[in-house]
């Protein structure tokens, strides 16, 4: 990093819009011991739910990841772009979809003629996370499978081995550094969770330190205890983000260039039933999907698109604004954050290829500071004074705008820097070797290598954007606000409309579609490892 200049600029970004917020608004802590029972309860609640959501999503992941990641069969990449379409949409669209499915007055009750304890308890919040992170263990370990020598398994074989036998001593050897990543990563979103505990469980009794920041930041204005919970909150997310990104590296380092035709095997007959609970596992993550969409469809002049028709003709049914102008404002922040994140996030990747796990951590803070402490954060910064020179952005929509850039940021910059290390240097070298300056050897060589990773985080980055809520509910103005954020405010309103709901459905269905034909479209695309997660 010493000989190179790519790790200024995202470095002043976080400096500027990540560390002196954080620091700014850390400052107004007391101290922890202050904080009695109470805090050591929500620190207690955020580890175990995520310690649980790593254990489900492993889970229910591996069969998936096996499936995935070791045979072909028609429809293969499409179903990896399908199972992906969880983990990118927003929280309040999952949330609704349970809720259609599983809720009060959902199609469980209708099928049973009786209902069943689902919104407001654990359970729900444990269901929520596992369709979140169940795709994201069948990314990274699927990835990780696909590019392990099969040769090995077959040569243990020969010698007598069982199929457990190879598992146990063969394959997860090699599969733990995966693994254990995958692992790492689900516990930090869990360990972080906001939306599920505030839409679907009891954000009172199960509480994480997350919703404990917003709730005395925002709801009774206590800084200082706010700012301790995000400080203990930040040391924690540190760790886990210090610890994926050494266990990443490792398990980047067990990945060979290995031929799909080689790697994948046709199904068996043996494997067959595992291979059904594969696509159970599949089948079970989409179906709160699929019943956000029926729900659209069910509206209260019967079955029908009039609710789509609504949300483009309709001048006010979804509360405060109307449904075309949230989703205006949506595309229009996913925009901007694309426009910031994904060159920010490229030249962060390529400084993270040359140097240590430490420097991996460091750009992937921004996940573990969490949209509510860093919004927290920056209103506390701006207004900004020195001297005659001021800079209020308190009243700008901007603010939200670096708030989804900086939630943005560590997914591209992971996206890019799998490939970036993957990459033969040879080109590079010979490259220079014949001639070639700087911006040429990046112009011709690494641009064109990277441009399916740059794709990948590019649509990360826009996906985070539009399913972002956390630091709309801080620094949203009424007319400015987004989908999600309206979706949230449905979902608390107690004034009954019965078109609100499959008006909700509808945007969240038309979001849905919008990221299947995007992630299908970067299956055909993608080369290899192309970035995954």
């Amino acid at each position: 990093m010493r000989r190179s200049w790519t790790w200024l600029l995202p470095a002043a970004f976080l400096l500027v819009f990540l560390a002196w917020p954080l620091l700014s608004f850390l400052r107004l802590a007391g101290p922890p011991a202050a904080l009695g029972p109470w805090a050591r309860g929500r620190l207690a609640a955020s580890l175990q739910l995520g310690a649980l959501t790593a254990l489900l999503a492993l889970l229910f992941g591996m069969p998936l990841a096996w499936l995935l990641g070791r045979h072909r069969f028609r429809g293969r990449k499409l179903l990896r772009a399908l199972v992906t379409v969880p983990f990118v949409m927003p929280v309040v669209v999952v949330a609704g979809g349970l809720l259609a499915l599983l809720g009060p007055r959902g199609y469980a009750l209708r099928l049973l003629g009786h209902g069943f304890p689902f919104a407001g308890t654990y359970a729900a919040l444990l269901v929520a996370h596992a369709v979140y992170n169940v795709p994201l263990v069948v990314r990274l370990v699927g990835d990780a499978w696909a590019h392990l020598d099969p040769r090995l398994e077959d040569a243990a074989a020969t010698l007598g081995a069982g199929p457990w036998t190879r598992l146990r001593r063969v394959t997860l050897p090699r599969l733990a550094p995966a693994l254990a990543a995958a692992a790492t990563l689900a516990f930090l979103f869990g360990f972080t969770a906001f939306g599920t505990v505030l839409l679907l469980a009891d954000p009172v009794k199960h509480a994480t330190l997350e919703v404990a920041v917003y709730t005395e930041g925002i709801g009774v204005f206590d800084l200082p205890v706010a700012a301790t919970l995000a400080l203990l909150q930040l040391v924690f997310t540190f760790l886990a983000a210090l610890a994926y990104a050494w266990l990443e590296r490792r398990a980047a380092a067990q990945e060979r260039p290995v031929d799909e035709a080689t790697a994948l095997a046709p199904l068996s007959a043996a494997s067959r039933p595992l291979a059904a609970l594969g696509f159970l596992v599949a089948a079970l993550l989409l179906l709160p999907l699929l019943a956000a969409a029926v729900r659209a469809l069910d509206t209260p002049a019967g079955w029908g698109l009039d609710a789509f028709l609504r949300v483009f003709h309709d001048q006010g049914a979804l509360l405060y604004v109307p449904p075309l102008r949230a989703l205006r404002n949506s595309l229009v922040f996913a925009a901007w954050t694309v426009v910031l994140a994904v060159p920010l996030g490229a030249l962060a990747a390529r400084a993270a290829a040359r140097s240590g796990p430490l420097v991996d951590a460091a750009w992937m803070l921004p996940l573990g500071a969490s949209a509510v402490t860093l919004s927290l954060g920056l209103l506390v910064v701006f207004p900004w004074r020195v001297g005659p020179w001021s800079l209020d952005l308190r009243a700008s929509a901007a603010l939200l705008v670096l708030v989804h850039a900086l939630v943005a940021f560590p997914f591209v910059a992971r996206a890019v820097t799998g490939p970036l290390r993957a990459r033969d240097p040879a080109l590079g070298e010979a490259a220079r070797t014949l001639g070639a300056a700087r911006w040429q050897r990046l112009l011709w060589i690494d641009l064109p290598l990277l441009s399916p990773a740059l794709l990948v985080g590019a649509v990360l980055a826009a996906s985070v954007s539009l399913g972002e809520f956390a630091g709309a509910l801080i620094l949203l103005r009424p007319e400015n606000a987004t989908v999600p954020a309206e979706m949230f405010r449905y979902l608390g309103e107690t004034k009954p409309d019965p078109w609100l709901f499959p008006e909700a459905m509808a945007l969240a269905t038309l979001l849905m579609l919008l990221d299947v034909a995007v992630f299908a479209a970067l299956e055909r695309l993608r080369p290899g490892r192309a970035g995954g997660f």
